[in-house]
């Protein structure tokens, strides 16, 4: 190494120096040993968990919907093709299983690390108490969700339907998936509130609408409990967002916040705003409004 090359790299070494560069490498380790860290981690993994669950909805209904196309309707009810009926509820069984299980998933996540965190403030807690009682563990069409997936996982196939049926003055078909409510009782593990659930139904269980129904709900609830993480410790809150725009502000002064960290200002704004939507809607037990259907 020549003089020029070595005044080169230590003229770099102080460039980088004075930057701050060194101090903010040793800042974010100790950061990412810290516990705002983990909170974020645990805030993320939550997200994570409900991000599945929406696809899988999502999967679903898309599924159903394309099935229940007129245009596909040819290819489905072709007997000289029938392959292709039972491809198309295969993948609509497949997507019910997939949605069933991330449903429970949900559930049991938050029952191991979200009610965990939560106990550590006894109002939140009891908040969350008494409303997972009034719209869950009371209510007998999510008990028959639990049921049917508890039902998928000892049982290796649905048979899944269609009904076809004309609209009143109209020159329309409708198109429905259902279950047979005989099917389901063959099994005997059935508890209270979904035994009732099913006795009381029809012969055709309409499940699509019955999830239709469910998911909004369930799903709000889900996002209403995240939320609820923020005002277990308030402070703590407040300090968890001080720190990661400290050292977001620490890692851009250094041009390295796009390659050490990973959440950005636009992060911090959604931070602002979930704190913010938290502190009145997370201080009383969970209220769900029902979508206004459009007409």
């Amino acid at each position: 190494m020549d003089e020029n090359e070595n005044k080169n790299i230590i003229d770099l070494y102080k460039e980088v120096k004075s930057k701050g560069t060194f101090t903010y490498l040793k800042e974010l380790e100790n950061f990412k040993d810290g516990e705002f860290y983990k909170f974020y981690l645990f805030l993320k993994a939550n997200r994570q968990v409900v991000s599945i669950l929406k696809y899988n909805y999502n999967q679903l209904i898309k599924s159903v919907n394309y099935h229940n196309l007129p245009e596909n309707q040819s290819k489905v009810w072709n007997e000289i093709n029938s392959k292709y009926r039972w491809r198309q509820q295969r993948i609509i069984t497949s997507q019910l299983f997939n949605y069933l299980t991330s449903v429970f998933a949900t559930v049991d996540y938050s029952r191991s690390q979200l009610k965990k965190y939560i106990a550590l403030n006894p109002e939140v807690a009891n908040n969350l108490k008494l409303s997972a009682e009034a719209y869950f563990d009371k209510n007998p069409q999510h008990k028959f969700i639990q049921g049917l997936r508890n039902y998928t996982s000892h049982n290796s196939y649905l048979r899944v339907a269609t009904e076809l049926k004309s609209k009143s003055h109209a020159n329309e078909v409708e198109r429905r998936v259902y279950l047979l409510k005989e099917d389901l009782l063959n099994s005997d593990k059935w508890s209270g509130l979904s035994k009732d659930f099913l006795s009381s139904s029809d012969a055709k269980i309409y499940i699509i609408d019955i999830i239709e129904s469910h998911f909004p709900l369930f799903k709000e609830f889900q996002d209403w409990t995240y939320l609820a993480l923020l005002q277990v410790d308030p402070k703590f809150t407040l300090e968890f967002r001080a720190k990661l725009l400290s050292i977001l502000d620490f890692a851009e002064k250094v041009n390295m916040a796009r390659t050490s960290l990973p959440f950005n200002r636009a992060y911090i704004k959604y931070l602002d705003q979930i704190i913010k939507e938290s502190t009145y809607r997370c201080n009383s037990q969970f209220k769900y409004v029902a979508p206004i259907p459009q007409v």
